[in-house]
């Protein structure tokens, strides 16, 4: 049952965590160009801040050790009960709280490739993108740029025209939304994203302004196919961007799609002479159904992670 608890501009809820989880790996994942490593054995804290009608509002998140429930604390001014159903549904859905992998971990510490991964990475869920809008501008920031490269253009666009929250002054400013974007001039976001980048976001707030919900309907679609199809229609997403929104955006959990990170991972900790081809991903990944995006999210992070450090 969800507890809660309501004090002062402060609303409290515990997340129950079915499953193994460490909020400390997927902090690790989210900040990994930006902040040192926590311990995935120790308590993990982390602040996030959202936008919502009026302004933005800040989450405080923490888990005690692992497998262990996440504690919320929805602050600021705008700390209702309709903004705290909002941000623990957005918790959920961006550390894949939304459902018991426990199949997909006993795969994984079953398979000696994936264990070495676990080793490093205890116990990772996909991290995906509080809001799909934020996911569709991070996947067109980052085409043709390095991770890296698109995580300094999303800290910069942060800081450049994200809200911070009213009565939490010192709370990271939230990802700024499509009507937020579309009312600061073109020569600021420039100052955080190339010029070519910011029309074509633009140009998807503007016909997302018009019809707000596009990309929230798509939730609820369970054909990847017509979501795929819908995405590659929008200003500015490719079919790869798309196969991106479908992981980091909607979640799906059995998707095979080309890639070529992955098929580098696969090479490296699947111990293979080569690249593989598609057949080869195919076979690999086929014990893996039903979690099989899992396990390309997986050793694409443990890829780009290990080879940062």
């Amino acid at each position: 049952m969800r507890q809660e608890q309501r004090i002062g501009l402060e609303i409290k809820r515990t997340i129950k965590v079915e499953g193994p989880f460490r909020l400390a790996t997927s902090l690790n994942v989210l900040n990994r160009f930006s902040s040192r490593r926590r311990d995935p054995q120790r308590t993990a804290r982390t602040g996030i801040s959202l936008e919502s009608p009026g302004g933005a509002f800040e989450i405080r998140v923490r888990q005690d050790q692992p497998d262990a429930d996440l504690q919320l604390r929805i602050l600021g001014d705008l700390a209702t009960d309709e903004v705290a159903d909002f941000a623990e549904d957005r918790v959920k859905h961006s550390f894949s709280l939304d459902k018991d992998p426990t199949d997909f971990f006993e795969k994984a510490k079953n398979d000696q490739h994936l264990r070495t991964i676990l080793s490093i990475l205890p116990d990772l869920r996909p991290v995906r993108y509080p809001t799909p809008f934020e996911a569709a501008v991070r996947v067109i920031i980052a085409d043709r740029i390095t991770p890296e490269q698109a995580a300094n253009c999303v800290a910069n666009l942060r800081e450049v025209c994200g809200i911070v929250p009213a009565g939490r002054p010192y709370a990271a400013p939230a990802f700024p939304g499509k009507y937020t974007l579309l009312a600061t001039p073109d020569r600021l976001i420039e100052l955080a994203v190339p010029l070519r980048k910011v029309r074509l976001i633009k140009e998807l707030a503007s016909l997302l302004g018009e019809d707000p919900d596009t990309l929230e309907r798509l939730s609820a679609e369970k054909d990847a196919d017509k979501v795929k199809k819908s995405l590659c229609a929008l200003p500015g997403i490719s079919v790869q961007a798309a196969n991106q929104m479908l992981l980091c955006a909607y979640g799906f959990t059995d998707l095979l799609l080309p890639d070529h990170d992955l098929n580098r991972a696969v090479g490296r900790f699947y111990k293979l002479n080569g690249i593989p081809d598609k057949k080869t991903i195919g076979r690999l990944a086929e014990p893996y159904i039903p979690w099989r995006s899992w396990w390309m999210f997986m050793l694409k992070t443990a890829n780009e992670i290990s080879v940062i450090a």
